[in-house]
């Protein structure tokens, strides 16, 4: 149970179920206050089961205050990784472009969240191959990094 009496469904994944009935405005927006989440309805869970779904207009509303308010915090959090040198590894070439990657860190789930770009001369490079980098810029999801080392 959260406090003041919230009773949400929350997945692990940090998705909040935000239109499950009975979920009232009020509930969105104190869940702002302590979590930061993404809105959807996943098939095959609970939520998704349950009857009488608030209607569609008020779920994407809802999911459109909670994406601003994630948008925001990643954008910052992305400004502030402008600097810093982290290892990677190194999940896909990009298409029509020489030497240039898609990567993720440690923390970040393939195809969920966001991915690093990735370029460099650091030797030849390979898919799943660890790779540390200098991040150099930050776009609103995204990160752009320069490898400044070689591959492990």
């Amino acid at each position: 149970f959260l406090p003041f009496g919230m009773h949400l469904y929350l997945l692990v994944i940090q998705t909040l179920q935000a239109g499950r009935k009975g979920l009232n405005n009020q509930e969105v927006e104190m869940t702002l206050n302590i979590f930061h989440f993404t809105s959807l309805r996943l098939l095959r869970t609970p939520s998704a089961q349950i009857p009488d779904h608030i209607p569609e207009d008020v779920k994407a509303a809802r999911r459109e205050i909670l994406m601003t308010t994630q948008r925001e915090i990643m954008r910052s959090q992305n400004h502030q990784k402008i600097g810093q040198q982290l290892p990677v590894i190194l999940d896909s070439a990009v298409a029509d472009e020489e030497n240039v990657w898609v990567a993720r860190t440690e923390a970040d789930a393939p195809e969920v969240d966001s991915v690093v770009y990735v370029t460099g001369n650091e030797g030849p490079l390979s898919v799943g191959q660890i790779v540390p980098v200098e991040i150099v810029a930050s776009q609103e999801y995204d990160l752009i990094a320069s490898a400044v080392g070689p591959p492990r």
